[in-house]
């Protein structure tokens, strides 16, 4: 990861999840004290996914990096087999966010799972968490109290463990 994530780009990510946090965070309020639950589910998911998409560019270069090692391997005769080819598509590299959310195999190259569980339960498409939001956004329903309660602590959680990541990353670096 330290070929591809500066300092500066840790620096950079931190101060787009802070920022975005406190726009987001005084939405989710806004949204709660007018009782609409699936606005404040959407205004929290919107931190979520806009830190998904952040890293994303991270995730194809270090993509690329590895499938290239894998070549250089091979090549220098280190390797057995022979890698897969790498396609002209994977070349095309986001500048600073992915216009989707990145798959789990790319946001794992850049964070651990083990450092952010919650993050990845609630992104996982396949989870409730990321179906309930899909449902919200596409056809404007809202969510209980109780609905909304167990996704925001899970967000909370996600939240912090985003920016703990952020945080330690840039005291290694530095």
């Amino acid at each position: 990861m330290s070929k591809v994530l500066t300092v500066a780009d840790f620096d950079d990510l931190l101060l787009h999840f802070q920022q975005k946090h406190e726009k987001q965070f005084n939405l989710l309020q806004k949204h709660e004290l007018a009782g609409n639950h699936g606005l404040a589910y959407l205004a929290a998911w919107a931190l979520l996914e806009d830190f998904a998409k952040r890293i994303g560019p991270f995730g194809q270069r270090l993509r690329l990096m590895n499938e290239m090692l894998d070549w250089v391997a091979y090549l220098e005769g280190n390797a057995a087999d022979r890698p897969r080819d790498i396609t002209a598509n994977k070349f095309q590299l986001a500048k600073s966010m992915t216009g989707v959310i990145p798959s789990y195999e790319l946001m794992k190259l850049v964070i651990a799972p083990k450092n952010a569980p919650q993050f990845y339960e609630l992104m996982d498409s396949a989870q409730k968490y990321r179906v309930r939001r899909n449902t919200i956004a596409h056809s404007g329903d809202d969510v209980s109290m109780a609905v909304y309660q167990d996704f925001k602590s899970k967000a909370v959680v996600a939240f912090d463990e985003i920016n703990a990541w952020l945080m330690t990353a840039i005291k290694s670096k530095k």
